[in-house]
């Protein structure tokens, strides 16, 4: 089952910064820069880290995966904006 997923990364080196946006452009629906808005399966998201971390040096990088609620909660007066079954703003 597909979930949303923030796909966030830091990466310090050139060459690694174009391989890990190779590697999560493509699987993204949009987002700015290094923050990605990525509809994938758990195995998906799994299988993306494992690539991610072959490219980057842990030292001197970062990458977060962070699933999405779908259920947000709101604080303070904001009320919730409702869309047709499958819409997605970005």
């Amino acid at each position: 089952m597909l979930k949303d997923y923030l796909l966030c990364y830091d990466i310090s080196d050139h060459k690694r910064l174009y391989r890990t946006r190779k590697i999560c452009y493509p699987l993204s629906l949009g987002g700015q820069k290094s923050a990605l808005h990525t509809p994938l399966t758990k195995a998906e998201a799994k299988k993306v880290l494992n690539k991610l971390l072959k490219i980057i040096k842990e030292k001197e990088d970062k990458i977060n995966i962070i699933e999405i609620d779908p259920e947000p909660i709101i604080l303070g007066r904001g009320l919730p904006l409702l869309f047709d079954k499958g819409a997605i703003i970005i």
